[in-house]
């Protein structure tokens, strides 16, 4: 099972509302998913369930995930593919295709699903770059 590192209620207090929005906790799913993919060469600590065990760890976990959604709440994309076309239409289909070097191709739609501030909670909790990987292998010795 995947594990999902915020709920609707984190959800709620990270917005500071006091009903989270419907279908949050599919959301939440979805960027925790994103956050496990983020973590993929992250060292840090779990319980059996893979779940992070230091609590400030676990809460850069938590509000990345929160940061994530409210960045896909804020910019209408939660898939990254809006991030492909400048513009769109219907009538006759008329798609332009982003000028960014990455935009146009899977990976650029990937980087757009990445919130600047999810990003942010997880390098400055240490969790991504060599730092922590640095901070482990000293406390492993």
């Amino acid at each position: 099972m995947a594990r999902v590192y915020a709920t609707a209620e984190d959800y709620a207090n990270w917005l500071d509302v006091t009903t989270p929005p419907e279908g949050i906790t599919r959301q939440l799913a979805r960027a925790s998913q994103l956050v496990d993919w983020l973590l993929v060469t992250a060292v840090y600590l779990t319980d059996s369930a893979g779940y992070p065990t230091d609590p400030d760890v676990r809460a850069a976990v938590r509000d990345a995930t929160c940061a994530t959604v409210e960045w896909w709440e804020d910019t209408g994309d939660d898939s990254g593919a809006a991030a492909r076309f400048a513009s769109a239409g219907i009538g006759s289909v008329n798609l332009t295709r982003a000028t960014t070097a990455a935009a146009g191709t899977p990976a650029g739609a990937q980087v757009a699903r990445l919130s600047p501030e999810a990003m942010q909670i997880l390098t400055t909790a240490g969790l991504l770059g060599d730092g922590l990987v640095e901070q482990e292998v000293a406390r492993w010795r």
